[in-house]
């Protein structure tokens, strides 16, 4: 478990320069399973917003908003923050947009709007990517990268050592090389040890069918079944395709400028935080990569471009989890809030998430009784 301190940044700079034009975009995809897909938790993140800015900052309600909306004050600032709305023009409703907007007026100042938008799919996590302050929410697909509409559909962005290579169905990469095509016992095998398969598979050659056992962990029941994923049977001698993993997806995006560029063509100021279960394990080291060559686990060198590597002085700020967590709307909510009330330091802002996580989502049974002590949920990478 990865408890490195987090990396002390101080904020005015990315508070300045995520306001320059007058709107702070905020983007939350919500991934495979997350709970803001659903409405009642996306009325819960704007339920903390305004209570946190009520009670953290002060602020009182005023008499004049309209039906659905928050009109609130605190001294010399004045926000408003409008009800959720879908947008128009999704073809699905599982892909629909939702956006908030919270508009602040300072005395003195130009006004600013924080714009929050709920996005839904992988093409909208990539578009994102180069929006002021982006969001995961979701699982990491076992630490190969953010998942969307389903477990395999994901973005490949995990740690070089556990992820050298994914395993697809035809459809889900086309044009990728294969690296193996192996053919599957019906029984599968646990999850928790598909790292070390691969491994294995990937150093035997030619196209022999390969067979995991099973492998019996404390009457564990959840069954790794290959590009069948958990809800699907997986038939004798049923064939998947192995393709290059690692972060693939990452460093494509980064090639291609899908991250901010100011006036000037550099690095601009962002914030991306991946609200995934144990994101610094994961996706630490592809994000942090300095422009080299890595070799994979099983032998393949890879060529890969600079990402963002000094956390004490890059232009991006990455946020992640230590631990386990699942995405809670509330702690988003106090998240916006803290952005919204220019929390001066990255230490701030984690101590705030971290200590109220833990009234939140209260601990299971067996477990660390908070997200503060003695490793906290939230980390910067």
């Amino acid at each position: 478990m990865d408890s490195t301190p987090p990396v002390e940044r101080e904020l005015a700079s990315w508070h300045a320069a995520l306001a320059e034009d007058g709107v702070v975009t905020v983007t939350l995809v919500a991934g495979y399973e997350s709970p803001l897909r659903q409405p009642r938790h996306r009325r819960a993140l704007r339920e903390e917003l305004v209570r946190a800015l009520v009670r953290e900052a002060g602020a009182a309600r005023l008499p004049e908003a309209p039906a659905g909306e928050d009109a609130l004050r605190a001294g010399d600032v004045t926000w408003r923050i409008g009800a959720w709305e879908r947008e128009p023009g999704a073809r699905r409703p599982r892909d629909a947009a939702h956006r908030l907007e919270l508009e602040e007026r300072r005395a003195g100042a130009s006004p600013t709007t924080f714009r929050v938008r709920v996005l839904r799919t992988r093409e909208d996590f990539v578009g994102a990517l180069g929006d002021d302050v982006t969001i995961y929410s979701g699982h990491s697909r076992h630490g190969r990268g953010p998942a969307f509409a389903h477990a395999t559909d994901y973005f490949r962005m995990g740690a070089y050592a556990v992820a050298p290579v994914v395993e697809v169905r035809a459809a889900a990469l086309p044009g990728e090389p294969v690296v193996r095509e192996l053919a599957f016992d019906p029984r599968g095998f646990v999850f928790r040890d598909y790292a070390r398969h691969y491994f294995e598979a990937a150093r035997r050659g030619g196209r022999r069918p390969v067979v995991f056992p099973v492998v019996a962990e404390a009457g564990l029941e959840w069954l790794y079944k290959g590009p069948a994923f958990l809800g699907e049977s997986v038939r004798p001698g049923e064939r998947m395709k192995l393709v290059r993993g690692g972060a693939a997806d990452l460093h494509q995006a980064r090639r291609a400028g899908a991250f901010g560029r100011d006036a000037a063509g550099n690095d601009r100021r962002q914030v991306l935080w991946l609200y995934s279960c144990n994101s610094a394990l994961h996706f630490r080291a592809p994000l942090r990569a300095e422009a080299g060559t890595v070799v994979h686990p099983d032998g393949w060198a890879e060529e890969i471009p600079r990402m963002f590597p000094a956390a004490e002085t890059s232009p991006l700020l990455v946020l992640g989890t230590n631990r386990e967590v699942l995405t809670h709307g509330r702690v988003v909510g106090r998240f916006l809030a803290e952005l919204v009330r220019r929390v001066p330091t990255s230490g701030a802002l984690l101590a705030a998430l971290n200590s109220y996580a833990a009234d939140v989502q209260p601990p299971a049974e067996g477990r660390r009784p908070s997200c503060a002590s003695p490793t906290p949920c939230f980390t910067s990478l």
